[in-house]
């Protein structure tokens, strides 16, 4: 019986995806339109995927495994036997053979960039762009794993205004493969200096500007006719907070002004604010403050309110 060919995969495509796994992801970052990476959330039954070449890296982690879960992969024609854990993670570089086969429900969030993408920030932040990412079998990285929950709950919580949250993170988790992960071990160039100040002040001011609006970080990086990359990398050296966290605080801070000072109701304010919706609004207003936005508007009297 002669053997089936390798199929050659585009992740991009819900057809193609398909012919690897026989369900749909429950999530996808595609209908968020964000930026640079692709998250999707999968929930599979027991499976054999066939041989193939995927045009994107991806990488795979782990959640919920509750007994060890045992797959059989196949890597570069390197066969190896791998007991997942929770936050295992694995590399598998475009172009390069994969097959694997599981036999019990599995539960995963693949992490899926462009091979252009990963060039462009080589050669901003090495000495050039020629790399090659390293297939990687199951391993601990707890950083690729912390983003990757951290990109599935943003997912999850149904954040339609995820985007400059979800760009940050695939700058920092591109640095950390292209770092650690890649054929050419140069150090990540560093830079001493923040932005210089009339470019800080150009991006506070925009951030300001559109802070009720979805803000990306391609947006402000365009606006500041700087790269995503070291508009990120210097703005934290500038403040000492990633943009997203900037953009947090001041969302936040905007919202504790209006609970103080005006009668809007709570899903107005996380409106206005920039949030999605109230339960997003809640849910970081507690994390930055220790307690809800009604229990924050509690603690204050209202006297020009009449």
């Amino acid at each position: 019986m002669p053997e089936r060919p390798s199929l050659t995969i585009d992740l991009t495509q819900s057809s193609e995806l398909l012919q690897l796994v026989p369900r749909p992801p429950l999530l996808t970052s595609q209908q968020a339109e964000w930026k640079n990476i692709l998250v999707q959330h999968h929930q599979q039954p027991p499976w054999e995927m066939p041989e193939n070449t995927v045009n994107q890296h991806v990488v795979v982690v782990h959640h919920k495994v509750g007994s060890r879960l045992q797959v059989n992969r196949t890597m570069n024609a390197i066969k190896r036997q791998e007991y997942m854990r929770n936050g295992s993670c694995v590399i598998v570089p475009a172009a390069v053979p994969h097959e694997s086969s599981w036999g019990h429900e599995a539960e995963f969030t693949l992490l899926i960039f462009e091979p252009a993408y990963l060039a462009q920030l080589a050669y901003e932040t090495l000495e050039g762009d020629r790399i090659e990412l390293i297939p990687q079998f199951a391993r601990i990285d707890p950083i690729i794993a912390s983003v990757g929950s951290a990109l599935k709950a943003e997912l999850e919580s149904d954040s339609i205004r995820g985007r400059l949250y979800a760009e940050s993170a695939a700058v920092f988790l591109a640095t950390h493969l292209l770092h650690h992960y890649c054929s050419r071990t140069h150090p990540i160039k560093v830079t001493a200096k923040g932005l210089p100040k009339y470019k800080l002040q150009q991006a506070i001011a925009y951030i300001e500007a559109h802070l009720g609006e979805e803000i990306s970080l391609e947006a402000i990086a365009n606006h500041l006719n700087m790269s995503q990359y070291y508009f990120c990398h210097l703005f934290k050296k500038s403040m000492g907070v990633s943009p997203y966290q900037y953009v947090l605080q001041q969302r936040i801070n905007k919202a504790k002004h209006l609970l103080k000072h005006q009668k809007s109701v709570i899903t107005d304010v996380a409106l206005e604010c920039g949030f999605a919706n109230q339960t997003h609004f809640t849910k970081h207003f507690r994390k930055l403050t220790g307690i809800t936005p009604r229990s924050y508007r509690e603690q204050y009297s209202f006297t020009h309110f009449g």
